[in-house]
């Protein structure tokens, strides 16, 4: 976590997991995974934990190749253009997440369609985990877009998809303890859910910044 763009890469991934569009959502998305309807804490905590796990790799999967493509693209382009389009994109991204908190129409809000419910399996929890990369993608499409901004300039595929699998574990993490806390983290996601404004602002202002510090090249974006 030394590097500049790791760690925002990580802090990125814990500020999506609080978006309005997947904070709320977290309960159904366990209820999914575990096949039940509702959250009792009869429910075997560690199969839970283990079809979340598998829900996690599957966004991971496709965060991590869109940071690949974003490295890959990036490298092709001269250094001074890329820095220039990533920081601007950086900036654009932070100013779009500050007027979603003002502008609602900007602030759109996914939903799961119709529950998941069938079978349970660990190959469906990681296909629920990609269809909610998609799905959350135009709330959390601010966030994530600025640090794949940060991958497109990295240089190289590898580092590219570094960042976003960091990213992943940023979003991943809050996902896992919640599966094994169940009920007992709902007092603490309602704590965010209040806050949820403050922190998307807090959000889009380091975008800004982070977009600023890129333009006038001083915000390191090589690591190894």
């Amino acid at each position: 976590m030394s590097d500049p763009s790791v760690s925002v890469a990580f802090w990125a991934g814990m500020a999506s997991f609080i978006t309005p569009c997947v904070l709320p959502l977290v309960p159904i998305y366990l209820a999914n995974l575990g096949g039940v309807v509702s959250l009792s804490p009869e429910v075997r905590r560690w199969t839970i934990f283990f079809h979340t796990l598998s829900f996690v790799v599957g966004f991971a999967v496709l965060y991590t190749v869109l940071g690949a493509s974003a490295g890959l693209i990036g490298y092709m382009v001269p250094p001074d253009v890329r820095t220039t389009i990533s920081g601007s994109l950086m900036v654009v991204f932070g100013l779009y997440l500050l007027a979603s908190v003002k502008f609602e129409r900007l602030n759109f809000w996914a939903r799961l369609g119709r529950p998941f419910w069938g079978k349970v399996g660990y190959l469906r929890s990681a296909l629920m985990g990609i269809v909610f990369a998609f799905a959350v993608g135009p709330c959390t499409g601010p966030i994530l877009g600025g640090i794949l901004s940060l991958a497109g300039n990295s240089e190289t595929a590898w580092k590219g998809a570094s960042l976003l699998a960091v990213f992943s574990l940023g979003l991943g993490i809050p996902f896992l303890a919640t599966s094994l806390l169940l009920v007992r983290a709902f007092p603490v996601l309602n704590w965010f859910k209040r806050r949820s404004v403050i922190i998307m602002v807090v959000s889009g202002i380091v975008l800004v910044v982070i977009g600023i510090l890129m333009l006038v090249d001083v915000f390191p974006t090589t690591y190894y």
